[in-house]
């Protein structure tokens, strides 16, 4: 009993240990837009298995001194020719605030590109619109 508990517990400090570090690497810098900075990163959606979808997934951070609405939308191509679009999304921000992958949502997966057209030459993704507005912290909720 004493060693599956050691084990159990060996198996969940693995398990945070890989979760607390998928939450950074966001070694990609996009832009700072109208105060807002933009980060990046490419990871699978199931992290132990390396042939399933790759995500984008963003770290944006409130640099300013002041709270902020941000709107925006996604879109990935091939060629030039758009294959996916995350429609709008929108978020606010307190000053000094980030939000970051996954577990906010922060991430875009498409069904219709394979990881290797993904990781090819024509692929690219980029913003169609990125719109930050000032807001007042009532507004926050």
């Amino acid at each position: 009993m004493k060693r599956f508990r050691i084990a159990l517990l060996l198996t969940f400090a693995v398990l945070f240990v890989t979760q607390a570090h998928a939450q950074f690497g966001y070694k990609h810098t996009y832009d700072t837009i109208d105060g807002i900075a933009i980060s990046y990163k490419w990871s699978h959606a199931k992290w132990w298995n390396k042939s399933s979808p790759l995500q984008l997934r963003f770290k944006i951070k409130n640099t300013n001194d002041y709270p902020a609405k941000i709107s925006f939308e996604l879109v990935y191509m091939l060629d030039y020719v758009v294959k996916f679009k995350s429609g709008d999304m929108e978020s606010k921000l307190n000053s000094g605030r980030t939000i970051s992958g996954k577990l906010n949502g922060y991430y875009f997966e498409s069904e219709n590109l394979s990881n290797e057209e993904i990781e090819s030459d024509v692929f690219s993704w980029d913003f169609l619109h990125f719109d930050v507005t000032k807001i007042d912290e009532s507004q926050l909720e």
